[in-house]
């Protein structure tokens, strides 16, 4: 698997030759600094990576991890949100939840810009969340 350089000087130039399994481990290896590139080629590969992207935002212990794997959930509440589609709501509203649960501010202060960009598709999944007496909101 490629590494990432912190001074993204021997990053990989092109990720597109990257199998996915290879791109979903570099947002548990690559810490806050996978560059744009990155990002670009994840978000270009679309919905096939929703299922990847949601089981790393659905499992709880990511969300309590150390540094590299803590900045997993935040690179793929990011690339789910630029992906988009309705596909990509209900592991949003897993990571709204578990955001907050674990004071992940880094998530959960841009999920109300992320979930305004998903648009009406993701309207009626946030008002039964909205409505959930059990969530004490």
């Amino acid at each position: 698997m490629p590494t990432i350089n912190t001074d993204n000087q021997s990053a990989p130039r092109s990720y597109a030759s990257l199998p996915d399994a290879e791109i979903i481990g570099l947002l548990f290896t690559g810490g806050e600094r996978l560059p744009r590139e990155f990002a670009l080629e994840a978000i270009s590969r679309g919905e096939r990576l929703i299922p990847a992207l949601a089981e790393i935002l659905k499992t709880e212990k990511n969300w309590a991890a150390d540094l590299p794997d803590y900045w997993a959930v935040i690179h793929a509440s990011y690339l789910l949100g630029a992906i988009g589609g309705e596909k990509a709501v209900e592991p949003l509203i897993a990571a709204l939840l578990f955001s907050v649960r674990h004071d992940n501010d880094w998530v959960a202060d841009e999920l109300p810009s992320i979930f305004g960009q998903l648009g009406k598709c993701a309207i009626a999944p946030l008002k039964r969340l909205a409505a959930n007496q059990y969530l004490d909101w």
